[in-house]
C-alpha cells in the first residue's frame, strides 16, 4: 500500500511537470503569435497610412493671353466655295507685313464668299482655279490666331478696285496683289468695320 501511494505520487508529479511544460509552451506560442500580429499590424498600418507626396507648386505651358502667338501654316485653307473655283483664273497674294493676315476672296455680285485663306508673315500664296466673275478682296492682318480671329493688333482693310475674271480660248486673267505698302504699288485700299469683314 505504501509503495503504490509513492508510485502514483512520482506519476502525478511527471503528470504535473508535463502539463506545466505545455501550459508554459502554449503561453509562449499564443504571445510570439500575438506579438508578431501586432507587430505586422502595425508595419501594415503604418505603410497605408505615410500621407502621399504632395507638390504644393503648379506649373503650366499655357502662357499668358498677352504673350501668346499661335499661328497655322502659310496657305491654310479656313474656307472655300467650289462654285467659284471651277475656272483658270489665279490670284497671287503676297504677305511683305511682320504680322500674319488672313484674306477673303468675296464674289461681288453673288456676295457669297469665294476663299478664305491664312497667309503668314513674309510669304506668298496663289488662290488657282477662279471662276470667270468679278471679286472684291478684303484682309485682315494682326498676332496670335484663335481659331477664329486675331486677339491683337487686328487691323481690316478691303481694296478699293474689285478684281475681274474672264476668258476666252486663249486667254485667262491672273492678278498678283501686296498686302503690304511697295514703293511703286498702284493699288489702294480702305480700312474697312470688322462687322463688314466678318459678315462673309
Amino acid at each position: 500500500m505504501k509503495l503504490e501511494n509513492i508510485l502514483n505520487k512520482r506519476e502525478y508529479q511527471k503528470f504535473y511537470a508535463w502539463a506545466v511544460f505545455l501550459a508554459v509552451l502554449g503561453i509562449g506560442i499564443f504571445f510570439f503569435v500575438i506579438i508578431g500580429q501586432t507587430f505586422n499590424s502595425d508595419d501594415t498600418t503604418t505603410a497605408l497610412n505615410l500621407p502621399a507626396p504632395s507638390n504644393p507648386i503648379e506649373t503650366t505651358n499655357v502662357l499668358p493671353s498677352n504673350n501668346q502667338n499661335r499661328i497655322l501654316a502659310n496657305g491654310t485653307v479656313l474656307r472655300k466655295n467650289y462654285i467659284y473655283l471651277n475656272g483658270q483664273g489665279s490670284l497671287t497674294i503676297k504677305n511683305g507685313n511682320a504680322e500674319d493676315s488672313v484674306l477673303k476672296l468675296i464674289s461681288a455680285t453673288g456676295g457669297k464668299l469665294a476663299y478664305y485663306v491664312y497667309i503668314s508673315a513674309n510669304s506668298v500664296f496663289t488662290i488657282d482655279n477662279i471662276s470667270d466673275g468679278t471679286y472684291r478682296v478684303l484682309y485682315e492682318t494682326g498676332a496670335d490666331w484663335d481659331g477664329s480671329d486675331f486677339t491683337r493688333n487686328q487691323s481690316y482693310s478691303a481694296f478699293e478696285d474689285a478684281l475681274d475674271y474672264g476668258t476666252d480660248e486663249t486667254t485667262y486673267t491672273t492678278y498678283t496683289i501686296s498686302i503690304s505698302p511697295e514703293i511703286n504699288g498702284n493699288a489702294q485700299t480702305d480700312n474697312v468695320d470688322p462687322s463688314t469683314f466678318y459678315q462673309y
